[in-house]
């Protein structure tokens, strides 16, 4: 099993797409300003790359994306590949591994959904694209929620749509990943005002969200949703979402043992 670090993005790309609707968030990340923060690295055997970790530096604490064979994400992890603490997106597979590495909290299963020109079914119903000027209504929608907080550039570099009701937001969705020059998009940020829910606003939005996508040439549109929330999934059925895998988001922490090895293994890189 060899290692080596990557930062050929035509090489990167040639293994995220051996999975790109899982691999869609990473493949967003190839894009000038997030690439800058990432740091690849994969294992391969006789056939080639079979696994790849991918730990982008611009969350506190960092995001560690992992895909590929066991057997190669813990060569990688032997050598020390992993942060200290991140928010790890992994495979179900990869539990075991990654559980070797880590202490685990605040995991969550959910599912990858995706749609494109030929499945996606449009909902035809009023909503309004948001830009800059809308933020404050948009941030108060999402307080609701206990959301984030966004700012105005978000707006202007994603794509969001929301419902109104007597001048009102009250349901909004937007965008994660805006990718057409690798023909990808994420949706996220989808929420509706307690008081205005199971009436199709947020299945609108969304609508109009991935309408707008696919016309700018992002052919493969992707949103991740928590497994028992039925109603979404529901709602992203019927605009012609399709389940292509499940998928498991959680907090780690490394433990001791390990953290004192990827430190040496680090400085021994380093010094050469």
């Amino acid at each position: 099993m060899k290692m080596r670090s990557l930062a050929d993005k035509g090489e990167i790309l040639a293994v995220l797409e051996t999975d790109r609707i899982y691999a869609a968030y990473a493949i967003g990340d190839l894009v000038p300003g997030l690439f800058e923060q990432c740091r690849w690295s994969i294992a391969e055997n006789d056939t080639g790359a079979c696994a790849l970790t991918m730990t982008f530096a611009g969350f506190e604490p960092p995001a560690l994306f992992i895909m590929g064979s066991t057997d190669g994400l813990q060569a990688l992890f032997r050598q020390g590949t992993c942060p200290l603490a991140a928010y790890v997106t992994m495979r179900p597979e990869h539990m075991d591994v990654v559980s070797g590495v880590y202490h685990m909290t605040g995991s969550r299963h959910m599912w990858r959904m995706s749609v494109d020109r030929q499945t996606f079914q449009p909902v035809c119903r009023p909503t309004v694209r948001l830009h800059a000027g809308d933020i404050a209504a948009l941030n108060t929608l999402y307080a609701w929620g206990g959301g984030a907080f966004f700012a105005d550039y978000q707006l202007e570099q994603g794509v969001y749509y929301a419902a109104q009701v007597d001048g009102q937001l009250v349901a909004a969705a937007g965008t994660h990943v805006v990718a057409p020059e690798y023909n990808i998009a994420a949706v996220g940020n989808v929420y509706t005002h307690p008081r205005f829910r199971n009436r199709g606003f947020a299945t609108a939005c969304t609508s109009a969200v991935v309408a707008e996508l696919l016309d700018r040439g992002c052919s493969t549109v992707v949103l991740s949703v928590w497994q028992d929330n039925a109603p979404a999934i529901h709602a992203y059925h019927k605009l012609g979402f399709r389940v292509h895998c499940p998928f498991i988001e959680t907090r780690g922490q490394v433990k001791s043992g390990i953290a004192q090895l990827s430190t040496l293994l680090r400085r021994r890189l380093i010094n050469g």
